[in-house]
């Protein structure tokens, strides 16, 4: 059978103006889209944040049917890229409207929360999105814990981690200096408290310095703080990365699935000292690219840096690199791409 040009509806979270929409799910969208213009890839954007405020959900909701509606002609596959709340409020109509059209519906859920998510839905709801969920050609999932729940469940799954471009090779031979980093949203659930009490707890001949959009009232003071650095632009990460030897991510953030910020530290040699929290565990090996501590555990968190020296640290970096390239954006998407095609034969 003669195989059909690609074309693709796109449909997911783009950065605004609003400091929300900083994170990993608007850089994974993002990148995917550079992948499809870099290869020419024929495809068509919906963005789900084109009105940023919670009280523009409705009329978000109402422009992203209605495009779908008038671009479902012109495309073969859609994609939807979207958080559990997202999946569950637009599911519905995007199945139906494939399935009124004949066109393969994708649907890719960002986060490693989309089980216990599910789980506290009514069963009314449940037994539904689980039909849209299964009636989907590809369910794309960030974690192998999610992959095995829903192929229990009876989904075509595929394991879609988070990606980056892993595509400069930089020196093993990196050299301990203790110099640490913070990069993500500054929350209290991502461990920014834990953070704060690191540079207080440390001694002088450490460096700990914090990256990111401050999300809460609570943290606005770090804006007078000499280690509070701001907001990165996506160009910056590595060669600002490479000015450190350590990311720190004591995440306790209910949603968490393969946080970017770690592809990016490994893919500069730096080895992540992470909480032992959800899917942590299946990207940071322990004692291999990385070190975990019990989630809350201060104390751990706090040996674990004292102990970490020279020696221990050159095979922790050397592994990172490593570790990294499965995770390369260029890899992950031209597998995705050839699942799609094969959709289409």
């Amino acid at each position: 059978m003669k195989e059909l040009a690609l074309s693709i509806l796109l449909i997911g979270p783009r950065r605004n103006n609003n400091l929300d929409s900083i994170g990993g799910t608007t850089v994974s969208f993002e990148n995917l889209i550079y992948y499809l213009d870099s290869n020419k890839i024929n495809h068509i954007i919906i963005n789900t944040n084109k009105y940023k405020k919670r009280k523009f959900d409705f009329i978000n909701y109402v422009y992203v049917l209605y495009k779908v509606i008038i671009n479902l002609p012109r495309i073969n596959i859609l994609m939807f890229n979207a958080s559990p709340r997202g999946i569950l409020f637009f599911s519905f109509p995007i199945f139906f409207l494939t399935w009124l059209s004949n066109r393969k519906l994708i649907i890719r859920i960002f986060g490693g929360d989309f089980y216990s998510f599910y789980l506290g839905l009514n069963n009314i709801v449940q037994k539904a999105l689980l039909k849209c969920l299964k009636s989907a050609h590809l369910l794309l999932l960030q974690t192998k814990d999610l992959i095995q729940k829903y192929e229990l469940l009876g989904c075509k799954v595929c394991w879609l981690p988070t990606s980056r471009s892993v595509n400069v090779t930089y020196t093993i031979n990196k050299v301990y200096k203790k110099r640490f980093i913070y990069f993500g949203q500054i929350t209290e659930q991502k461990g920014m408290d834990f953070i704060l009490r690191l540079i207080d707890s440390l001694d002088s001949d450490y460096i700990l310095d914090i990256y990111g959009p401050i999300l809460s009232d609570k943290y606005l003071f770090l804006k007078n703080k000499s280690y509070y650095k701001g907001i990165l632009n996506q160009d910056q990460i590595p060669n600002t990365f490479l000015n450190y030897d350590v990311l720190l991510l004591p995440t306790i953030h209910p949603g968490e699935g393969y946080p970017g910020a770690i592809i990016e530290a490994n893919s500069c040699g730096l080895p992540v000292v992470a909480s032992k929290w959800m899917s942590i565990p299946e990207i940071v090996i322990d004692q291999y690219n990385g070190l975990l501590f019990p989630a809350n555990d201060f104390d751990s968190l706090l040996n674990i840096i004292e102990n970490l020296n020279v020696d221990s640290y050159s095979k922790l970096s050397s592994n990172a690199l490593i570790w990294s390239k499965q995770f390369d954006s260029e890899k992950i998407n031209l597998d995705l791409i050839y699942r799609f095609n094969k959709l289409l034969v």
